[in-house]
């Protein structure tokens, strides 16, 4: 122990210098940081120190492809951007589509529900956001890795059923007629956003002010939206893909699609969307989508 005698107190930088000792180990502590600040460390001879490095390296070769395999088998889950590691660390991203660049609202908690289900499992994990980050201690058993693998199984299970509630809880609709944004936002299962292909000046107040709270984009349709991919449940579309040319329709239907992730509903001819009829139906294809 060097805690007091150590540090060059008895004329040497150990004792056991002072008295020609050459232990296998040595435990230092207060003297690393005058005690501001706690921290510790042993010292082992090269006898030791090489034991340990050879057989942790040992360890670690033999059982890390268990842990890999194991943990990125679950790659194809729904929630899952990303899995990624080496050896004795593995990282566990969580995203929305299975892309990294859809993370989950930080509402909804994701990692953190994930922890919890570990928690309630008997497993102690780490999450920085929706980052899962694992590195299982060096004395793990082959059958604690296979323990490990089955209960992140079965918190990411729970996780998936926890996602699939949130999202069936609000539907969000892409529409292109502000006054039936303006309805559909008093829903409370209805998440309702627009895009107005005409010029901002002909619009209704309500709809500048949608507009203003940016619920509503002034977007023209022809060209590529200002959404992510299936950044929707459903997007609805009125009478405007009536006025376009094959040429652009041809860009239009695919960049439609493209941010809808349950399906696309096109309305052709005048069907006075404004009207209670029309808003019925759009509830309908919303209560559908779910």
């Amino acid at each position: 122990m060097k805690v007091i005698c150590g540090f060059g107190r008895l004329g040497t930088i150990f004792g056991c210098d002072k008295y020609n000792i050459k232990p296998d180990l040595v435990s230092i502590a207060k003297g690393l940081s005058s005690a501001y600040m706690p921290i510790g460390v042993i010292l082992a001879s090269r006898e030791v120190s090489d034991v340990i490095y050879s057989q942790s390296n040992k360890l670690v070769k033999s059982l890390s492809p268990k842990l890999q395999d194991g943990i990125k088998a679950f790659s194809a889950s729904p929630i899952i951007g990303e899995i990624r590691g080496t050896s004795f660390l593995v990282a566990t991203e969580f995203a929305d589509n299975k892309s990294p660049n859809d993370p989950f609202p930080p509402e909804w908690g994701v990692g953190a529900y994930f922890v919890a289900q570990c928690e309630k499992l008997g497993m102690l994990v780490r999450v920085t956001g929706e980052n899962l980050v694992m590195c299982p201690p060096l004395i793990i058993t082959p059958d604690e890795i296979y323990e490990l693998i089955s209960k992140y199984g079965k918190a990411l299970k729970a996780t998936e059923e926890r996602v699939k509630e949130l999202k069936d809880q609000k539907k969000k609709l892409l529409i292109n007629t502000c006054s039936v944004v303006s309805k559909l936002l008093k829903e409370e299962e209805t998440e309702a956003w627009g895009v107005e292909p005409y010029d901002i000046e002909d619009a209704n107040i309500d709809c500048k002010r949608l507009v203003h709270r940016g619920i509503v984009r002034v977007a023209n349709i022809k060209f590529p939206l200002p959404y992510k991919a299936k950044s929707f449940s459903l997007v609805i579309v009125s009478d405007a893909v009536d006025y376009l040319s094959s040429k652009y329709l041809n860009k239009t239907l695919p960049e439609l699609a493209r941010v809808s992730s349950d399906g696309l509903v096109i309305f052709t001819g005048d069907l006075g969307l404004s009207n209670g009829l029309s808003f019925d139906l759009i509830l309908y294809l919303r209560r559908c989508a779910s």
